[in-house]
């Protein structure tokens, strides 16, 4: 990134922040249809794979709560630090 001028990189660096913000969107929304999902069947005679569905739910929520968290804690933090120290030298 170095090559690149500070608002290119500042630019960059939000563009990459409104991605991860869409990944994260994207992931609210798998989780809701797996719930759905999981609600739909549960109305139907399928009763014996009730408990693996409700076990899929769950991990699939504690999973993507997991990737969330890394998101933000992680990327979305360091980009955010990355734009204030870029915002400084201009």
């Amino acid at each position: 990134m170095s090559n690149l001028s500070i608002k290119q990189q500042i630019a960059l660096c939000n563009q990459s922040l409104k991605a991860l913000g869409n990944l994260s969107d994207v992931i609210d929304i798998a989780r809701q249809d797996v719930n759905n999902i999981v609600t739909v069947l549960s109305g139907f005679a399928f009763e014996e794979y009730l408990s693996d569905l409700f076990g899929l739910q769950e991990d699939y929520k504690v999973a993507s709560d997991h990737t969330q968290a890394f998101i933000n804690s992680e990327h979305i933090e360091y980009l955010d630090k990355q734009i204030a120290y870029l915002e400084s030298r201009i």
